[in-house]
């Protein structure tokens, strides 16, 4: 008797012609799986199999070296799944970078923070500069919001209200805030991978508020008299500075009040 059967069928769906070359341990295995319709002495069964209906679907099904079958296709990860876990990275790379900043933060301690392994935050993010600019990138959104807000009443009160609202949301997350002063200081270094990010943002605020502030030039709420460029400046200095001052002495540095005094006196300074 042969080592080995060979097994013919065509599938029900599509008459794709298959072939099988199974050895004799495993064809009670295979034989719960087909329907048998003929057989010959020279050991040929022709049969059609229950599940599948396309060749590709059972090539994939079944093992020709060892008969293994199985009843399900193999299933691709569901996008949900990733990007939930890829926000759990994300979380954890911030929460680092609060606590060590850039350079002291590893991928290692990320993947102990999610319970992953190494390999497992690899798998979303190749290395730590991905990571960082997956955390710029997230922050980018809410900074989109922010500066959207600025044009949501084109008044000087607006624009002083809009500012405000920032500072305020900005007061509810101080881990948030510490890693991006943290992140700010690190890429002052042109050679940081967040160098450029930090720059862009720069700018791009900077010219926001500019424009906006011109704009009040032109409806006569702002004295054409003004340094415009500077009073953004310190706008976004008195920012930076008393986030600084707020995350050391957070008991005796109230954010959101300062911030609000030092913006009342800068539109009485500059209203028309």
């Amino acid at each position: 008797m042969p080592a080995r059967l060979n097994i013919s069928f065509r599938l029900p769906k599509s008459g794709c012609p298959l072939k099988q070359s199974v050895p004799f341990q495993h064809l009670r295995r295979l034989a719960t799986r087909f329907l048998p319709i003929a057989s010959s002495q020279s050991g040929v069964v022709t049969g059609l199999p229950k599940r599948p209906d396309t060749c590709k679907a059972w090539r994939r099904q079944v093992n020709p070296m060892t008969g293994n079958t199985s009843d399900t296709l193999p299933r691709t990860r569901r996008a949900p799944k990733g990007e939930k876990r890829r926000e759990e990275l994300l979380d954890a790379a911030l929460q680092l970078f609060s606590l060590e900043g850039y350079t002291g933060a590893s991928i290692a301690r990320i993947a102990d923070i999610v319970g992953i392994s190494v390999a497992g935050v690899l798998h979303h993010f190749p290395n730590k500069v991905a990571l960082l600019m997956g955390v710029l990138a997230r922050r980018d959104e809410v900074n989109h919001k922010v500066i959207s807000s600025l044009h949501s009443e084109p008044t000087l009160q607006g624009f002083v209200s809009g500012l405000r609202q920032i500072n305020r949301s900005n007061a509810t997350a101080p881990g948030v805030i510490r890693a991006f002063s943290m992140l700010n200081a690190e890429s002052l270094v042109d050679s940081h991978p967040g160098w450029q990010w930090f720059q862009s943002r720069y700018v791009t605020i900077h010219g926001r508020m500019r424009a906006r502030l011109d704009h009040l030039v032109v409806t006569g709420e702002v004295r054409g008299d003004v340094d415009l460029d500077a009073i953004v400046h310190q706008i976004l200095a008195m920012m930076d500075g008393l986030q600084l001052q707020w995350l050391r002495f957070p008991e005796t540095v109230d954010l959101v009040q300062r911030f609000d005094s030092y913006m009342a006196q800068v539109e009485r300074d500059i209203r028309a």
